[in-house]
């Protein structure tokens, strides 16, 4: 009877033991997952007084497209956040196109380079400031999946004051496009959407962010991390770029850098996800990271052989009030030329749709 007592006493010892790891292990990830979100959403992105004291001062921005120079100021709410939009009007348009910037940008930083571009081919353009950016409200950037929640909201705004046209567009880079395709599942309807460099889903996205940062350890966490996820943000974290573009039977041009190492290619992006189905162009494009997809490999090139370093080794002089006299010497027509492989891309797109 002895032996038998202590072998239960064994047992249960084993069992409260292993109850009380699997509580750590999970209430790890509870606790993981705001420590990754922190980090991401808790800054603001850029304001568009300081573009010219940031990186952003090595190419193009919106102030130095004459195309760019008039528009129109609305704002729209998105939440418990007055966001803040920007709409260029094209006489006899084509069309209209709704551009989503990425983390931690603006409406005016160098996606203004394709807002130019799309103006001069005859569609007006509504860029917006997403939540936290720009001069929109928000103390932070919100989420991964905000982005979504506000291009539904600024296409609810344009429904409802009557700036909707017969043809609309949307695209974006980033957080921005993933916004666009994921809006698809949100009741937004478009003529056809265009993404740069779009992560697929944002548990995912934010899983990569954490293996990037802390490395091995995280991968012990796995369970955990995506159970937090569902816990925390339940249908929110699992809103999808790749399942809404499938369901919604909407034409996308999905563009995707073969080298970006923020949306990797063979996990994380929209593009592995969704390169075959029967409504998505895919577009790789080789030797292109994460950042300004659109533009040419020498802009590319030039921007980080010299002109980033440059900025790098006069960073100080830059937010110091010199930002004029660096910006003078780099050549900001050759960092923001265009990628004619992307353009005739989006001009065959655009044309079938």
């Amino acid at each position: 009877m002895g032996k038998e007592r202590k072998k239960k006493r064994w047992v249960a010892a084993v069992i409260i033991v292993a109850i009380c790891l699997s509580i750590l292990y999970f209430a790890g990830g509870i606790v993981a997952v705001p420590l990754v979100e922190g980090a991401i959403y808790s800054r603001r992105g850029i304001d568009p007084a300081t573009l010219l004291s940031s990186p952003y001062l090595v190419s193009k921005i919106r102030s130095d497209y004459p195309n760019l120079e008039k528009r129109e100021v609305h704002q729209f709410r998105s939440g418990s956040n007055t966001l803040t939009g920007y709409l260029y009007d094209v006489e006899e348009e084509k069309g209209l196109f709704l551009c989503a910037h990425g983390l931690s940008g603006c409406a005016d930083d160098d996606d203004a380079q394709y807002q130019s571009y799309l103006v001069g081919l005859g569609y007006d353009v509504f860029a917006i400031d997403l939540t936290g950016s720009g001069l929109s409200q928000g103390n932070g950037t919100g989420s991964l999946w905000q982005s979504a929640y506000d291009v539904a909201s600024a296409y609810e705004f344009l429904n409802k004051h009557s700036l909707m046209k017969d043809r609309f567009f949307m695209i974006g880079h980033s957080w921005g496009a993933f916004g666009i395709a994921a809006s698809l599942s949100l009741g937004v309807k478009s003529s056809g959407i265009i993404t740069f460099s779009a992560y697929d889903n944002p548990a995912d996205m934010e899983y990569s962010f954490a293996l990037s940062h802390a490395g091995f350890p995280v991968t012990l966490t796995t369970p955990a991390f995506y159970l937090a996820q569902f816990l925390l943000h339940d249908k929110d974290s699992r809103l999808s770029a790749s399942e809404a573009i499938k369901k919604s039977s909407t034409s996308a041009l999905v563009i995707q850098g073969s080298e970006d190492e923020t949306v990797r290619l063979d996990s994380i992006s929209l593009y592995s996800k969704a390169k075959d189905f029967p409504n998505v162009t895919p577009l790789l494009l080789e030797g292109y990271g994460h950042e300004g997809p659109w533009r040419s490999i020498s802009a590319n090139e030039y921007l980080n052989g010299f002109a980033l370093p440059f900025y790098r080794e006069h960073e100080g002089e830059a937010k110091s009030g010199k930002e004029k006299e660096i910006r003078s010497q780099i050549d900001i027509e050759k960092s923001s030329a265009l990628s004619s492989v992307v353009t005739s891309a989006i001009e065959e797109f655009l044309s079938r749709n």
